[in-house]
């Protein structure tokens, strides 16, 4: 639904995720430095903290990797997102890593939480409030 990054006194940005379901609203918030790469990373894990909150039962998620890349002929950008879960496919026994990509339209913020949720929704679907 919404992603802000707020300034704060110190220097820090704090960035603030809000996801909406048929079920509720569920928030995160996650403090960064300013630069852009760090807020990228911490709009992951505000989002990730988001997903926590929406979940009957606690899946853990770790970043692996956020980054930019060009794609595509007209190398459009896009953000990935690398996660290490500790969900666990129950025919192997292992647990997952998920991969997430969105085109960046407007914010590279957005982007990075539209990334995450793309790189989570199949595991947490069924975990969902």
């Amino acid at each position: 639904k919404q992603v802000v990054s707020v300034p704060l006194e110190d220097g820090n940005v704090e960035i603030k995720v809000v996801l909406e379901s048929q079920t509720g609203t569920f928030t995160g918030s996650v403090t960064s430095d300013s630069n852009l790469d760090a807020q990228r990373r911490a709009s992951v894990q505000a989002t990730i903290e988001a997903i926590y909150t929406s979940l009957t039962r606690r899946v853990q998620f770790e970043i692996s990797q956020v980054s930019v890349r060009n794609m595509g002929e007209d190398e459009s950008k896009f953000v990935v997102v690398l996660l290490k879960t500790d969900y666990f496919i129950k025919p192997v026994g292992e647990s997952m890593e998920l991969f997430g990509a969105s085109h960046i339209t407007s914010s590279e913020l957005e982007a990075a939480v539209r990334a995450t949720l793309n790189a989570t929704n199949r595991t947490i679907s069924l975990l969902l409030k």
